[in-house]
């Protein structure tokens, strides 16, 4: 990911700056380097994450104990479609959080 970002760089560094229009964006840097802070530098987004983890896990374990009832007090295809959901939203949290542990950039190339 860094080479990519470090050859729009070098990409933006080389047009002459007759050619430059007014309005150019500045070169994207580092964060890593520039001491830039992360979203999850952020308390409230650092508590909105957990939160979020720990209520996904706790639907995953009420779903895998319903799993090992007997099929007479639920479906078994609506736990297993429970448990696909639960696995899903923890995936695209777990995503997330390496994005935003990454750097802004990051986030928004994954997340447009």
């Amino acid at each position: 990911m860094f080479s990519v970002i470090n050859l729009l760089t070098a990409l933006v560094a080389t047009v002459p700056q007759s050619a430059a229009p007014q309005s150019a964006v500045p070169p994207i840097a580092d964060p890593v380097s520039t001491g830039q802070r992360t979203l999850l530098d952020d308390g409230y987004t650092i508590l909105l994450v957990l939160i979020t983890i720990v209520v996904l896990g706790a639907l995953l374990l009420v779903g895998q104990i319903l799993k090992r009832q007997p099929e007479t007090n639920f479906d078994p295809a609506i736990i297993r479609n429970f448990n696909k959901r639960v696995i899903a939203g923890l995936t695209m949290c777990v995503v997330l959080v390496g994005a935003l542990i990454a750097s802004k950039i990051v986030t928004v190339i994954l997340f447009g």
